[in-house]
């Protein structure tokens, strides 16, 4: 008991509500003497129908097929273990296949790698090519001319191309065939369940990493098949996305960890678009509010371009590279995402530039060339660059897409556990940036996917519209049924206790 004025004890509750909910707290001096106030935390969900913010992230050479192709029967389990009935269905490899080295006669069929790094392999034009089989054999590609159909590949001669670099474990090329399932990549493995993801999705060409990340920022390769033999090849002047949306005052930044591909255009001298690029220890930072100085849905433009991690890092997924440290990588990334209030409003795209010389038993499907630039009369004035717009000897243009390549929709705003079978290209990418704010399509490649030519092969065919119910931001938490409140509760981490040790690569 006291008289005249009395200091009320002091304190605070730290709460996190996944719901709106009402907090009652009381302060008591003694049983007689309290006071009760009550406060409600509101939390809303994301506005209905707004994106505020689209992040895109490539990182390098894995097949569909490789790395997601087990993916419906752990679907299937990991769904029932939170109370949801799986609907969907993947396009996995059969793993009976059988494919030959014409080179060698060894014969293999998929298996689950034993190691988290391997050698490296080619997925280069003519390599790329050739691993298609067209009916008739190489020789067919000076001659056979789209639309292609699906029978037209036999997709078997991946085994045979894998020498074209440096091996030193695998003779016979059976690391084409490895694969790795959800105990390599378990948070890939959980995105890829929760949330959206495609069966159908595609690299724009039948190439390597260089041309087919061209069309990621310019909408077409601009008559290169290959990659410039060094760097001090021309600035390609091909009009990027980053300058289309300048015009179209579209707030932007480009985020890196090693190189810049950027740097290879002459848009990067530009100064309204150079400056714009920067480490991603800047977006981490942001995501985390900027030490306490900053909203991340404020700090945050419209669109937010994330490089691989290619070069010293090693974080890039790339043969050669451990893939549980880059998926940890890519974790980190998003992780942070989820927790910033920046994920109610955000849309992550998560995919690989081509396939890495991996195995797919998916075809390349047609597409439209996307401009009138033909294999080998790159526009741009030769500097006399080493291997300056170099042609394969496989013949073939520019109007089929390249292997499938995972891809993983991450937002409130994904149908949920969603498995989209429409067949796309990454520049489909492009074409959701643009439709959702405004710019003008780069190619007829990337307009493709929001043409009438496009939705008349089917409701799917879209600018990755299909993967999303704006009305209703169905995942801004988990499942309740789960029994978490927040997506890095439920999601599985990625582990790295993979063996990196490429002597294993081979079938054991």
């Amino acid at each position: 008991m006291c008289s005249g004025t009395c200091a009320l004890p002091q304190g605070s509750a730290t709460v996190n509500p996944g719901t709106t909910t009402t907090y009652t707290a009381t302060a008591a001096v003694n049983p007689s003497a309290s006071i009760t106030q009550s406060a409600t935390v509101t939390v809303n969900a994301a506005s209905v129908g707004v994106v505020k913010h689209i992040f895109f992230m490539l990182q390098e050479n894995r097949s569909f097929d490789m790395y997601l192709g087990q993916l419906g029967a752990y679907r299937l389990n990991r769904l029932n273990g939170v109370g949801i009935t799986d609907t969907q269905t993947v396009d996995g490899f059969d793993p009976n296949v059988t494919l030959t080295n014409s080179n060698t006669g060894a014969k293999v069929q998929p298996f689950h790698e034993a190691t988290v790094c391997t050698e490296n392999l080619t997925p280069a034009w003519d390599e790329s090519h050739h691993d298609t089989s067209l009916t008739g054999g190489d020789a067919a590609w000076a001659t056979t001319t789209s639309p292609y159909s699906p029978s037209s590949f036999a997709m078997q001669g991946f085994l045979d191309t894998t020498d074209s670099v440096p091996e030193n474990y695998d003779p016979n090329g059976t690391r084409a065939l490895g694969y790795y399932n959800e105990t390599d990549l378990p948070y890939y493995y959980d995105l890829a369940t929760f949330f959206a993801t495609s069966d159908a999705w595609h690299s724009p060409i039948l190439a390597n990493t260089v041309p087919n990340r061209m069309y990621l920022m310019a909408g077409t390769s601009f008559g290169h098949e290959y990659p410039d033999g060094d760097a001090n090849h021309p600035k390609y002047a091909a009009p990027t996305i980053f300058r289309a949306m300048n015009t179209a005052n579209v707030s932007w930044l480009y985020y890196y960890t090693d190189g810049i591909f950027l740097a290879n255009f002459a848009d990067f001298a530009d100064p309204a678009i150079g400056p714009k690029t920067f480490p991603v220890s800047d977006l981490m930072n942001r995501l985390g509010g900027c030490n306490g100085s900053c909203d991340p849905d404020k700090a945050l433009p419209e669109v937010i371009f994330i490089d691989s991690a290619s070069g010293a890092s090693h974080l890039d997924e790339h043969p050669d590279n451990n893939v549980q440290s880059g998926a940890a990588y890519v974790q980190s990334i998003i992780a942070a995402l989820m927790q910033s209030d920046a994920w109610n409003d955000s849309v992550f795209i998560l995919s690989y530039d081509e396939g890495g010389g991996l195995y797919d038993h998916v075809p390349p499907v047609n597409v439209p060339p996307p401009d009138d630039i033909l294999p080998g009369q790159c526009p741009d004035p030769n500097n006399g660059s080493s291997g300056y717009c170099t042609v394969g000897k496989l013949g073939g243009t520019f109007d089929l897409t390249g292997f499938r390549v995972p891809v993983i929709v991450i937002s409130p705003y994904a149908k949920p556990n969603y498995v989209s079978h429409t067949p796309r290209d990454y520049t489909a990418i492009l074409a959701f940036i643009e439709s959702t704010f405004g710019v003008q399509a780069l190619t007829k490649r990337d307009a493709y996917w929001t043409s009438s030519a496009c939705t008349s092969q089917g409701a799917g065919c879209s600018d990755m519209s299909e993967f999303f119910d704006f009305s209703n931001p169905a995942l801004l938490h988990p499942p309740a049924s789960s029994g978490f409140t927040s997506w890095p509760q439920l999601l599985r981490p990625q582990t790295a206790s993979g063996v990196c040790n490429p002597q294993l690569e081979t079938p054991q």
